[in-house]
């Protein structure tokens, strides 16, 4: 479980996530998805682009189906705005 902490407080720092932006991701994603996929050490411009569709919805359904569906759909946004399409 520590581990799991530390890997979130490090992908918060990173990312230089708001109280309000960490609420969004814990109602709508999952964060550990989220950290397998995007850069540990991200670049400003990858910050932006990941706040800028930060709270991207898709459908509806069974909590833990939408949040991975959320999940899925911000990531590949995400990779489409920094043109990483492999």
């Amino acid at each position: 479980m520590h581990d799991i902490n530390t890997k979130h407080d490090i992908f918060i720092k990173n990312y230089a996530l708001t109280e309000l932006e960490q609420k969004t991701i814990e109602n709508l994603y999952e964060l550990n998805e989220i950290i397998l996929f995007l850069p540990k050490n991200p670049t400003t411009s990858q910050v932006q682009s990941f706040k800028k569709i930060l709270g991207v919805q898709i459908g509806s359904g069974y909590l833990d189906y939408q949040k991975s569906n959320n999940t899925f759909e911000l990531i590949m946004q995400w990779r489409e705005i920094e043109g990483i399409f492999e």
